[in-house]
């Protein structure tokens, strides 16, 4: 509709069907290359430059991307807390902290409310270390931020006042990882906030729900979850539990969030009982994880990204794991179990 429109010169209408679609599929960058031309076309350079920004990124060209909004703005023009995290994301995947950590600065200087963001900026780390004298500053600095942050947190507790984090929806330990320490403290500190912030929300899906009888089949119901079932670090070693399950003795369910598809999604298609394609959406999410009745769900690298991390923090299933894909604690108190490659 938003093409039809376009070729006859509406582009006002034009514009408001393609920011239909985008909510439909908010990843997609041809869409966002419409809306940049349609932009362009009612004089809009801000707002298609933005645009042509935001799908260098969806493509991963994050070199191009940096280079592309350089020559347009300045980081502190940025006005939207998403364009803050997408650059945030290029400067980081391009190895240039001390901007991708201005980004975080204006994400908080936009929101805020949210005690969370004023302490984010502690939370950006190199993906690479020149010394180990680095790796110990970076370190400090990580440990200092999720202090003042549960202080902030336990203090407004106390107090009985309202306290906002809910942008660490939005944030993971991974990076962490990489430095080779114990990290299970942090870990547990984040879990637990983040937990507190989803449960705020859908208090209802705190309690686990009571472990059901297997069905006339006499089987045990599995559930298998990540961001991207498919050729990916993240999953595709998964494959080999399914073919290897006794299929007499379980029924397996697959989730998948992203709704990119490839050969390897297509085997765990092939070897589930039933697969999903869920929405990018966390009540619709829930609704079809709890509609399936299942005894264990497995997440698969829990901690990689922050949506299977947000799922996690609520109750799904009577008994929640964890897998090998990221061979760390995810932190997570609702989460009984770590699955080992063996």
């Amino acid at each position: 509709m938003g093409d039809v429109l376009g070729k006859q010169n509406e582009w006002d209408n034009a514009i408001v069907e393609y920011r239909k679609a985008l909510v439909i599929h908010p990843q997609e960058p041809r869409i966002l290359d419409k809306l940049a031309a349609a932009y362009g076309a009612i004089g809009n350079s801000s707002e298609a430059a933005l645009c042509h920004f935001r799908a260098l990124y969806r493509r991963s060209r994050h070199e191009e991307a940096i280079e592309y909004f350089q020559n347009q703005f300045e980081i502190e023009q940025l006005e939207t807390y998403n364009d803050c995290l997408m650059l945030c994301d290029c400067f980081s995947q391009s190895g240039l902290t001390q901007p991708a950590i201005r980004c975080i600065e204006r994400a908080a200087q936009l929101r805020p409310d949210d005690a969370f963001l004023k302490v984010a900026p502690h939370f950006v780390l190199p993906f690479f270390y020149q010394t180990a004298d680095e790796i110990h500053v970076y370190r400090q600095r990580y440990f200092k931020g999720y202090h003042l942050l549960t202080q902030q947190v336990e203090q407004a507790t106390t107090k009985g006042e309202e306290i906002s984090i809910t942008s660490i929806e939005n944030f993971t330990n991974f990076w962490l990882t990489f430095q080779g320490y114990n990290d299970r403290a942090i870990h547990e500190q984040y879990g637990k906030l983040l937990q507190r912030v989803v449960a705020q929300r859908y208090a209802a899906l705190t309690v686990p729900p009571p472990m059901l009888p297997v069905g006339e089949n006499g089987k045990i119901r599995i559930g298998y979850i990540a961001e991207a079932l498919g050729n990916n670090s993240e999953s595709r070693w998964a494959v080999g539990w399914l073919k290897n399950h006794d299929r007499s003795q379980f029924e397996i369910y697959c989730y998948s969030i992203d709704s990119e598809s490839d050969l390897r999604t297509e085997q765990f298609r092939f070897l589930s009982d039933a697969f999903h394609h869920l929405p990018n959406n966390l009540s619709a999410i829930c609704q079809q994880i709890l509609s399936d009745q299942l005894h264990v769900l497995v997440f698969l690298a829990l901690g990689t990204r922050v949506k299977p991390a947000t799922i996690a923090s609520l109750r799904l299933a009577p008994i929640q794991c964890s897998a090998w894909g990221h061979p760390v604690t995810s932190g997570l108190p609702t989460i009984e179990y770590f699955y080992p490659a063996s």
